[in-house]
């Protein structure tokens, strides 16, 4: 990876030219296994991690992750999973705190597709606030289906948003049925029977990195020698 990223970087010195880079990561997979552990969540790489793919952004970058949602649980009849909510922390979004989460995360937009559904086209920073709440579906045992997340970085960034992270947690709840009625995952929780809630919900952390910028610091000094 650091090797195609130098790479990429010394074609933008010498061309001079602002293109739109697509990678694309190898698969994430969030699995409903019921019993103790409810979700499991894994990328191909065997990383927890369900937004590999994410990392080391540029500007002008387009990347997309595909995440598999299956429900690998044979003790129900069905589950009903849904994206619950995608949480943005508070906080500083890098070491210096000159720069906001909110801030970094106002600047990249965000679609979010169900299949072939269109879940959330937007603002990043908007996450919060419109994905709540959003059923992925029925599944029967070993049923499955993709969502596919993709981030758009603008070109206009500068450098004053380099070495810029921030996290967003995700959050899945299911549904078990059984003969026609909600199972109670986990009755320690204190919810009661047929309350979505009622299992216990598990918060996946992706992580978007912007690192690599350096480009435009370049791609301006040598635009200064002419």
């Amino acid at each position: 990876m650091k090797k195609f990223i130098f790479g990429l970087l010394v074609a933008f010195m010498i061309g001079g030219l602002l293109t739109v880079n697509i990678a694309s990561a190898a698969g994430s997979h969030v699995q409903f296994v019921g019993g103790a552990e409810n979700f499991v969540f894994y990328d191909d790489s065997g990383d927890t991690d369900l937004f590999d793919g994410l990392h080391d952004v540029m500007a002008g970058d387009k990347r997309t992750e595909t995440i598999t949602i299956q429900n690998t649980a044979h003790d129900y009849d069905y589950v009903k999973i849904y994206l619950d909510s995608v949480a943005i922390p508070d906080g500083s979004a890098n070491p210096e705190r000159s720069v906001t989460v909110a801030e970094f995360l106002a600047n990249f937009t965000m679609n979010i597709w169900h299949g072939d559904n269109l879940i959330y086209s937007g603002v990043a920073e908007n996450l919060d606030t419109f994905v709540s709440n959003v059923d992925l579906g029925t599944y029967y045992p070993d049923d499955k289906s993709t969502l596919t997340v993709e981030l758009v970085a603008p070109e206009s960034l500068t450098n004053r948003f380099a070495h810029c992270s921030a996290k967003m947690d995700w959050t899945f709840l299911a549904e078990a049925y059984k003969d026609g009625q909600v199972v109670p995952i986990s009755p320690d929780t204190g919810y009661s029977t047929g309350e979505r809630t009622a299992t216990v919900v598990f918060s996946v952390v992706g992580v978007v990195v912007i690192s690599g910028i350096m480009f435009v610091f370049w791609k301006k000094k040598i635009a200064n020698k002419k």
